[in-house]
């Protein structure tokens, strides 16, 4: 596996969707359209809401069928936070025939060496974040979808965004908290960011 030390795709495995059956849950989920953003001092309050069988419906999100292949982003941890945020994009992307994209964002230390236990912590991050990247796939695999998956280096907040401006993506989504309290403290805060600065639709998985 490959790693690159900016905020820029580190490994990719494409594949085609394809849709079958899949078990719905029960989500609550915090949605911001774009439009909310464009204005700051006029920003719309964002809606939560109960996901039940029409995920797309019950959120507010309106994505008519995909055109070309169109992507759902998915912000990654290993958290059970962002295994719900990953099921209901799953689910989203199965409704509208749209591709899947897990991203996990590492942190970036910058390009001088560091402490050995910091490089030591970094690489178990990273064959961490593989292995929660690999697991992820397999279970969405067995329910028809073949995610892409991905490792990128930076801001977290600023990473996904930068990745969603891509032209193959049209909606974000991401759990509301991390796997750990300072993770927690940490996602919380990424998903209001990336809230603010994102400009595609954003979905808040709580």
């Amino acid at each position: 596996m490959r790693m690159v030390r900016s905020a820029a795709r580190a490994f990719c495995s494409s594949s085609t969707t394809r849709m079958r059956g899949f078990a719905m849950e029960s989500w609550t989920a915090t949605y911001m359209p774009p439009r909310a953003r464009e204005r700051p001092g006029r920003a719309r309050p964002a809606r939560t809401q109960d996901l039940h069988d029409h995920p797309c419906a019950e959120a507010g999100l309106r994505l008519a069928p995909a055109k070309g292949m169109r992507n759902v982003l998915v912000g990654v941890d290993g958290s059970a936070e962002s295994e719900r945020a990953a099921n209901v994009a799953a689910a989203i992307a199965r409704a509208t025939g749209r591709g899947l994209v897990f991203t996990h964002v590492l942190p970036s230390f910058g390009v001088l060496p560091g402490p050995l236990e910091l490089v030591s912590w970094h690489r178990e991050r990273e064959v961490q974040a593989f292995r929660d990247l690999e697991s992820l796939s397999q279970r969405q695999t067995s329910f028809g979808i073949e995610p892409q998956t991905e490792i990128l280096v930076g801001s977290p907040a600023e990473v996904l965004a930068d990745r969603a401006a891509e032209s193959d993506v049209d909606l974000v989504v991401i759990g509301h908290r991390g796997r750990s309290a300072a993770a927690r403290v940490l996602l919380g805060s990424v998903a209001d960011r990336l809230m603010q600065i994102c400009g595609k639709s954003v979905l808040v998985v709580r």
